[in-house]
């Protein structure tokens, strides 16, 4: 694609709710053109990911670090073309870029309700997934039981919280 066939593609698909970003991504291994190889499949993957009109990405060469023996890095500059806001953070939440720079649109981004309720639905999903590998791959069993008490506390204040402003709610009405 020629730029101003890519030029066009981004116009038209930021005038449909579309987002441009360029999304960092840096690996780490010890062959230095198995990190290429490795970098190259992964840009790969997101550009045919659901959502994603266009992906391409630049690949700096690997650089050696200097505190580690026989480690090398590399990083990439991945541009996104997405339809969606959604589609950008659910490439956030599960690709874990470096950093993420949204480039187009340049002033807004508006979401519509739906958008937004899927945006904090996979949000959700995300944290709970994290919370169930915490709790089942990370914690003793001890330091298990522990946390599962501090949050049955919590649910407890949570739940006299909301009794307390319900009954303060009847009162002003009653």
């Amino acid at each position: 694609m020629d730029k101003e066939e890519f030029a066009k593609l981004v116009d038209d698909t930021i005038k449909d709710g579309g987002v441009l970003a360029m999304m960092y991504f840096d690996i780490h291994g010890k062959d230095p053109e198995g990190l290429k190889g490795s970098m190259t499949t992964f840009i790969s993957k997101i550009s045919v990911e659901e959502g994603v009109v266009y992906a391409f990405g630049n690949i700096q060469p690997p650089i050696k670090a200097e505190d580690v023996p026989n480690l090398y890095s590399t990083m990439a500059e991945v541009y996104v073309l997405a339809e969606d806001f959604y589609t950008l953070s659910y490439l956030s939440l599960n690709y874990a870029p470096v950093s993420v720079d949204i480039l187009k649109p340049e002033d807004k981004i508006v979401l519509t309700l739906p958008e937004a309720q899927k945006i904090c639905a996979r949000l959700s999903h995300f944290s709970q997934v994290f919370t169930n590998t915490y709790l089942n791959k990370v914690l003793s069993p001890k330091e298990k039981e522990v946390l599962l008490k501090k949050l049955k506390f919590r649910e407890q204040k949570g739940k006299e919280i909301i009794e307390r402003e319900l009954k303060g709610k009847e009162g002003e009405g009653g």
